[in-house]
């Protein structure tokens, strides 16, 4: 598995908000939210895309960036929810222009913080607090106008509030809900429940007519929109970290499957049937845990670990085949972000790194083909040589005594630890002649 080129790089000297935030783009700005370590001091900052030079900043003295910004490249506006610590001060969501200058701000009431933010391209935006207020606005006036406010019956963590928009519709995950809201009415009109005795693990993804989310137990859930039917409900481990996302028909989940364990997996579902896809796709990586959001661009998933430092994977979701990594001197709490030339990634201390895709395979070898080939091809001792030459690793390490399972303990391997490569050109160089079939 290669690093990715570098292409630019940059440390801001300022530590990235917590708990979580994200980088954005809008027009040619990379937008990232940072804070002075303790809490204090929030600022945007926009990069240009291409050098990484600092454009404008917009500083909040005595205040931070909670959660993370978001952009509306349709209205040109940068919005921040921000939270003084001056508790004479009310908490705001702030909107700035592309040119780093202030629009507009929503205050709401003291000690009350407004959480995931989001919009319709209609022009209505709507955010919830901590307080289990869900509010609703016009964005399209000069100033924005609210036009409802509505409390959530809610038990269980705040923090596990969340929000996004589909089909003019917005959701709201509460611990036992998922409940949507239109622009002009701020009476619920669907609710979904959770299974008994499970509660939703935001956030949540719609496609093609079914939201997905996870449970707090470890379960991958799909809905029916219309119906409000569950269509499917599968295990997938100890916990889930981060995830879903949707990828050719796949949701990508990442978490732990045993709680001892110290490997974290990266599942890959059937989209529609809930079927693990683990006998062609066993992602999985020793790299620490999960901390950012996974993301993707075109057929690329991208995880990101936090060991000692912050390491990014960048997968294949056809086959599960690591394409590239990158890795930042500290943890990843940010989810990263790309355009078609480039992807960025920023660890929590302020490193920013812009790096080239990796060259992309339009017809990629699936773990299957190896399989199949590995079965044909190859003797159990020449296999032996592969996990020697090319693996790094003796044959007793590999389980199975037969051509087929050895062949499925090594494929395994090889995606887990980064070798797929490594295997790709063993089987090649004992074999010539599987040039066609390789290729």
């Amino acid at each position: 598995m290669k690093p990715l080129k570098v292409l630019k790089e940059v440390s801001l000297g300022r530590k990235l908000g917590k708990p979580q935030t994200s980088l954005e783009i809008i027009d040619d700005l990379l937008i990232v939210s940072t804070e002075d370590g303790r809490g204090n001091d929030g600022r945007i900052h926009a990069l240009d895309i291409e050098t990484l030079e600092e454009r404008w900043t917009y500083d909040v003295p005595n205040g931070r960036v909670v959660r993370f910004p978001l952009v509306i490249p349709n209205w040109g506006l940068v919005l921040a929810p921000f939270k003084m610590n001056n508790s004479k001060k009310e908490n705001a969501l702030i909107a700035l222009d592309v040119q780093g200058k202030e629009k507009w701000t929503i205050a709401v009431n003291d000690w009350e913080d407004i959480y995931s933010p989001t919009y319709h391209p209609s022009g209505y935006l709507f955010c919830i607090t901590n307080h289990h207020r869900v509010l609703c606005f016009d964005i399209k006036p000069t100033f924005p106008k609210k036009l409802w406010n509505s409390k959530i019956e809610s038990v269980g963590p705040l923090h596990l509030l969340n929000s996004i928009h589909a089909n003019k519709l917005f959701w709201v995950v509460t611990p036992y809900h998922i409940i949507t809201y239109t622009a002009r009415r701020k009476e619920p009109q669907k609710v979904y429940s959770a299974p008994p005795n499970k509660q939703f693990s935001p956030p949540l993804t719609i496609n093609n007519g079914q939201a997905h989310v996870a449970t707090m137990d470890g379960c991958a859930l799909a809905y029916n929109l219309e119906t409000g039917q569950l269509i499917f409900e599968q295990y997938l481990g100890n916990r889930v970290d981060t995830g879903p996302i949707i990828v050719n028909e796949s949701v990508f989940y990442g978490g732990k499957k045993e709680q001892n364990e110290r490997n974290y997996e990266l599942w890959a579902l059937d989209a529609n049937k809930g079927v693990l896809r683990d006998t062609e796709m066993p992602f999985s990586g020793e790299y620490g845990q999960f901390f950012a959001p996974l993301w993707a661009h075109k057929d690329w998933v991208i995880s990101q670990y936090a060991p000692d430092n912050g390491v990014g994977i960048v997968f294949d979701s056809r086959t599960g085949e690591h394409a590239g990594y990158y890795e930042l001197p500290a943890p990843i709490h940010a989810r990263p972000i790309g355009t078609t030339e480039s992807l960025f990634a920023a660890d929590c201390k302020g490193n920013i790194k812009k790096m080239a895709w990796p060259d992309f395979n339009p017809n990629p070898l699936s773990p299957k083909q190896v399989h199949e080939i590995l079965i044909k091809y190859f003797s159990l001792s020449e296999i032996k040589i592969l996990c020697l030459l090319y693996l790094d690793k003796p044959d007793d390490h590999f389980k199975g005594d037969t051509v087929p399972e050895r062949a499925l303990s090594i494929i395994d391997h090889a995606q887990r630890h980064g070798k797929w490569e490594n295997l790709k050109k063993g089987i090649l160089e004992q074999r010539p002649d599987l040039q066609e079939q390789l290729a």
